[in-house]
């Protein structure tokens, strides 16, 4: 989750229930999670120099990097976990653990007050640091869960350690605040940086170890792409907003 997500959140909840995309109508030319990206070269066959390679990756999820946080790189293998296997029941544990954890984010940035002239009263002060403190001990607990949740694989295992790096940064800006909240009128500086940084960290550890998220089952697919498109893409459909 980046910080100045926070204000389209609203609008991107009903886009993903309605079935749209970021940028334009689900299935449509502007789909950012749509099939293989007609515009990225496929790879060619190294038997038939006029033909592709049925066996590899062809394009991304329909941006490219810098566009959708999730195209996928078609130089990178793409080692999905098997259906019912282990490794798919980690990587739906891991994600539903991300999930309860960037809603707690959510709860955080609602909840805490907006210095919208500049200013906040000694209540609104002390409503910061009561939100603050509650987030850190329920991002703390989900932290606890996720470092001890298993990965029965090295892909399941980069996603949640770049996670837990995002975490982290979550868990530094919310102590902050609760230890002074007039951070909340100065900006988050530093701490909104690292969140911004790690976030971009996050999303190219599904795009690479990931790949396109419509060979995954659809429940998951579904959980992934919601996760993405409410916190982590930003104006113009990059993985990092402004803060």
């Amino acid at each position: 989750m980046v910080i100045g997500v926070v204000a389209v959140v609203g609008v991107l909840a009903l886009v993903v229930a309605m079935g749209v995309g970021w940028f334009g109508t689900r299935g449509g030319p502007d789909d950012p999670f749509a099939g293989a990206d007609p515009t990225v070269p496929a790879v060619p066959d190294p038997d038939d120099p006029d033909g592709v390679d049925p066996e590899a990756p062809q394009g991304g999820l329909g941006g490219g990097p810098g566009q959708d946080p999730l195209a996928v790189d078609p130089s990178l293998p793409n080692p999905l976990p098997s259906p019912g296997s282990e490794e798919l029941e980690a990587l739906e544990d891991i994600f539903e653990i991300i999930d309860d954890a960037e809603l707690g984010m959510l709860d955080f940035m609602f909840e805490s007050p907006v210095a919208d002239d500049g200013s906040l009263t000694e209540s609104e002060l002390a409503v910061a640091r009561d939100v603050a403190n509650e987030a850190v001990e329920e991002l703390r607990a989900l932290q606890d869960e996720l470092e001890t949740a298993g990965t029965a694989g090295g892909a399941n295992a980069a996603i949640r350690a770049a996670y837990l790096v995002h975490l982290q940064d979550w868990i530094d800006w919310t102590g902050a605040v609760a230890d002074d909240p007039t951070l909340l009128i100065v900006g988050s500086g530093a701490y909104g940086s690292a969140i911004s940084e790690s976030a971009d960290g996050f999303t190219a550890s599904i795009r690479d170890r990931l790949g396109d998220l419509s060979t995954l089952p659809p429940d998951l697919a579904a959980l992934v792409t919601e996760i993405v498109v409410r916190g982590f893409m930003g104006s113009g459909g990059d993985s990092q907003a402004d803060i």
